[in-house]
């Protein structure tokens, strides 16, 4: 007796390729999957192929429309049981995307990435949209924070070790350390209504990553002290810290439910941090780092850099010469290294001069030199000094202000073989022979050896 053959009585691999071969849409596979419990697997699977992912162990890459229908790769991905790990995962956020459905979008991508085993790198793309509109209630706003820290917190607990966040203003990176450094870096915080304001970075991120050990934050525009100390506040295990060029507010917006606070106005604070070593600052916020020193809350700090990276002079303002008159109270033996960064103008040896006879004019701060052990030049251009006369001693005048020092380092900024010459030249046949007892001397990436010649 002849028997029937049906299409659920072909094997799986005939199958899968009958539905590969035929020209089904990617609609029609999704329903297919629910007819039955066989063709259930087999059809996500040639849905996940068709969506050009061929081997999703290796490479997942996925876009979620603006309106995602209820067969989208995100749910097809969660549904599929044979989906359990990936190296690189990368998801391409929705263009014009309201808090509401980003939210959303982030829990149903939490699910996904939970079902995993592994999942090594992963990339969070934002900049597919233009501006997320914003809805003016602080709850979602929360609730929007709590998802995207919900969804770092799920990739971190999968083993990644490479995490990138694209888009949330600018590029924000953490690599090859599974989330122990954050950087954001060159940020207008109300550029054109992009992005989450500080009160969301500060919920999200103090969720996600509580353990961080390195924080970097350097030219973000229009951030208020009391926003920044919020933000440094919820990450306690922070060991190093950087703070350079935090430029305060041009003007309040309503929208952010922070301008109901009065964080905007508050002056610089640096919270109690037991475990921080290293601290990098402009001279702002080094105030308030040496009085939370004093008060006991910086118990673990081991180096401080004033970066004064923008600016050619130290002591001219009311604030500096607050700040040098706590740098005077440290003494020449101060329990943590005291290194100073400095931009060098084209003229070095005017600007050595009057800076050494600006801190001779110092009343109470005139022994803030005492204490600083490093000294780190940068160089915009060509220096011109050949010509000058008594170079030499006034190299040696500038650097006997500093009794410490037992580091120096000049490094050029740009790449134009004329300045980097003229620095070298410089250091070579002025500077090395005026400095002693110097521990490190370095001149654009290299030991520079100290001259034996005596004047």
């Amino acid at each position: 007796m002849a028997t029937t053959t049906t299409l659920l009585s072909l094997p799986n691999e005939l199958l899968g390729k009958i539905l590969e071969e035929y020209d089904l849409s990617l609609p029609a596979l999704y329903e297919l999957a629910f007819l039955c419990h066989r063709l259930h697997q087999i059809s996500l699977s040639v849905y996940i192929k068709k969506s050009g992912l061929p081997k999703v162990s290796e490479r997942c890459i996925v876009t979620i429309p603006y309106h995602p229908e209820s067969h989208d790769l995100v749910t097809v991905l969660y549904l599929s049981s044979d989906v359990t790990q990936t190296q690189y995962f990368r998801c391409n956020f929705p263009r014009f995307a309201t808090e509401r459905g980003m939210l959303h979008h982030f829990l149903r991508v939490v699910r996904f990435v939970a079902k995993l085993t592994v999942v090594k790198e992963v990339v969070l793309n934002f900049n597919s949209f233009e501006e997320i509109t914003y809805v003016s209630i602080e709850d979602e706003a929360i609730a929007w924070s709590y998802g995207l820290g919900k969804l770092l917190n799920t990739i971190v607990e999968r083993g990644c070790s490479s995490l990138e966040v694209r888009g949330l203003l600018k590029t924000m990176g953490v690599n090859r350390q599974v989330m122990a450094i954050l950087t954001i870096e060159d940020v207008d915080f109300y550029g054109h209504g992009h992005g989450p304001l500080w009160a969301t970075l500060t919920e999200l991120f103090r969720h996600a990553v509580p353990a961080l050990k390195a924080l970097k934050l350097q030219k973000c525009r229009r951030s208020s002290n009391g926003q920044v100390t919020q933000f440094i506040k919820g990450f306690p295990k922070l060991e190093c810290l950087t703070l350079e060029e935090i430029h305060p507010f041009g003007q309040l917006y309503d929208r952010d439910p922070w301008a109901r606070v009065d964080h905007h106005f508050l002056p610089p604070e640096l919270p109690g941090l037991t475990r921080l070593t290293t601290l990098r600052s402009e001279p702002k916020w080094v105030l308030p780092a040496l009085r939370s020193y004093a008060e006991g809350s910086l118990p673990a700090l081991q180096n401080l850099t004033i970066a004064l990276s923008y600016w050619v002079y130290l002591g001219w303002g009311s604030n500096d010469q607050q700040l040098l008159a706590e740098l005077a109270k440290l003494g020449r033996n101060p329990a943590f290294s005291v290194d100073v960064e400095l931009l060098a103008p084209e003229d070095i040896v005017s600007w050595m001069r009057e800076l050494t006879e600006h801190n001779m004019s110092l009343e109470e701060s005139a022994g803030w030199t005492n204490c600083v052990s490093g000294i780190i030049l940068l160089v915009d251009r060509r220096l011109e000094w050949f010509y000058q006369p008594n170079v030499t001693d006034v190299v040696r005048r500038w650097y006997h202000q500093f009794p410490r020092l037992r580091k120096l380092i000049m490094n050029t900024r740009v790449d134009d073989p004329l300045a980097v010459s003229s620095v070298e030249q410089f250091c070579r046949m002025k500077v090395s022979r005026v400095v002693k007892g110097l521990e490190h001397f370095e001149v654009n990436g290299r030991p520079l050896q100290l001259s034996t010649e005596t004047l």
